[in-house]
């Protein structure tokens, strides 16, 4: 009766060994959070005229949508009154 015992203790323990495994080659849990400092070194495009640009101002217009705009493309931002972010 005890090696039952043992036994379930021993396939218990290697089953969460096993887990434990599995979970650091994954690399543990990763959530929702973005590199800010990676994010920033890539180029985007502009939202009017489509070109690369290497920083971007960010507006809201008045239904809510927000656009990236180079510095070229500001004026029209301020004539359509956006909001910057």
């Amino acid at each position: 009766m005890e090696a039952w015992i043992y036994g379930g203790l021993a396939a218990a323990a290697a089953a969460a060994g096993l887990t434990y495994v599995q979970i650091r080659k994954r690399g543990g849990r990763k959530g929702k959070v973005t590199n800010l400092t990676a994010y920033r070194k890539l180029t985007q495009k502009c939202s009017y005229c489509k070109k690369k640009a290497d920083k971007l101002i960010f507006y809201s217009n008045s239904e809510g949508q927000v656009v990236g705009l180079c510095k070229a493309c500001k004026p029209k931002a301020e004539r359509q009154n956006m909001l910057p972010i």
